[in-house]
């Protein structure tokens, strides 16, 4: 295996883990950094060693690598305004450079193995597609895939905007995510009274006029502080859907499903549990079993509905999709092409980095 990947990637540990347990022998690794000064690194790779499989990593956890895609993204809208500052710890900013910048390098990857028939585990293309949230969404429901109804298909202004189009839909329940956001960055769960009252619940705070991800999600009922949280978070390109009703885990809370698709079959899969809108680990949610909290038919509509994505999304091999589970529907919330990170959770005996090691890696 070709590993392209941040430095010190903990991704990279575990894919370098499988693969010795397996028997395999330990993936090369490209570090984008340098691939973002010079792609033809990739094409020299894949010329000594042209049946290897070439995996995309998360660019995440790494700063300098953040700072460097958002400042190649900055120079190529023109260089407006003041050159972007670094970015302190959780600080959600400058998203619009960012992904300019990644999708650059991703073409830029794409161009230098022209004629080489690359072997991607998940193709650039594919991965830009799943990192835009909203292009994700338009393709899935191209394909006929339910997903949570949007607030129009184009990113949302502001504050007023929102309430606006929530309005006119006669929704009273929103969620608005970030186009390029990750995990619970840039998510706002939110509640529109009738009487002019609202409720936020969101896992980023504005603090001193910086948008910041926390760990503990917190709820607002300030019209002014919200107006402010969303007004930020939309300057930075979001989107809104319909809030729609989880199923219950008994006391414990509302759940949704992660699940790992690999050449276009069902894998490890896991059932997020929270008492508060948001469903994501990390922000300190149970997890559990799925066999325990769904009937097989669920488990069966669950497993056809990841197969539909995973052919929507073709060529693309691996992708975690997190979906709600409902009684009479199967709604996707995301396809991730980073998905794959669920530790401890097996399938058939293995983890999904062992999955990937025994397909994708070579014989030692």
């Amino acid at each position: 295996m070709l590993l392209l990947a941040p430095a010190g990637s903990r991704r990279v540990a575990l894919m370098q883990s499988a693969l010795a347990k397996a028997g395999r022998k330990p993936a090369t690794v490209l570090d984008y950094q340098a691939l973002l000064a010079s792609p033809a690194l990739l094409a020299e790779e894949l010329a000594a060693h042209p049946e290897v499989f070439i995996k995309l990593e998360s660019p995440g956890e790494n700063p300098q690598l953040e700072a460097a895609l958002i400042d190649r993204g900055w120079q190529l809208a023109g260089c407006p305004g003041a050159r972007p500052a670094a970015l302190q710890h959780g600080e959600l900013a400058a998203r619009r450079y960012w992904f300019r910048g990644f999708a650059a390098l991703m073409q830029s990857l794409e161009n230098a193995v022209q004629g080489l028939r690359p072997n991607w585990v998940n193709p650039p293309a594919q991965v830009l597609l799943m990192g835009d949230k909203l292009a994700c969404r338009a393709q899935l429901a191209a394909a006929g895939i339910c997903q949570p109804e949007g607030l129009g298909e184009a990113e949302i202004q502001g504050f007023d905007d929102l309430l606006a189009r929530s309005r006119a839909m006669g929704i009273d329940r929103v969620f608005l995510k970030a186009r390029y956001g990750s995990s619970a960055a840039g998510v706002v769960a939110c509640r529109f009274h009738r009487d002019g009252r609202l409720q936020l619940e969101s896992a980023t705070r504005l603090v001193s006029g910086r948008l910041v991800n926390c760990l503990k999600p917190q709820r607002l009922a300030d019209a002014k502080a919200a107006r402010a949280l969303i007004d930020a978070l939309c300057r930075e390109s979001a989107y809104a859907e319909h809030w729609i009703a989880k199923p219950r885990a008994g006391s414990l809370g509302q759940f949704d499903v992660r699940l790992v698709m690999l050449r276009g079959e069902p894998r490890q899969r896991l059932a997020r549990i929270s008492s508060g809108a948001l469903t994501n680990l990390h922000l300190g949610n149970r997890r559990a079993d799925v066999a325990q909290l769904l009937e097989p038919a669920d488990r069966q509509r669950l497993e056809r509905t990841g197969r539909q994505v995973a052919q929507a999304l073709a060529p693309a091999q691996l992708m975690g999709i997190d979906v709600i589970v409902g009684k009479n529907r199967v709604d996707v919330l995301e396809a991730n092409a980073f998905g794959d990170l669920l530790l401890g959770v097996t399938h058939a005996g293995r983890l999904a980095h062992q999955d990937q090691a025994m397909l994708f890696g070579q014989a030692a």
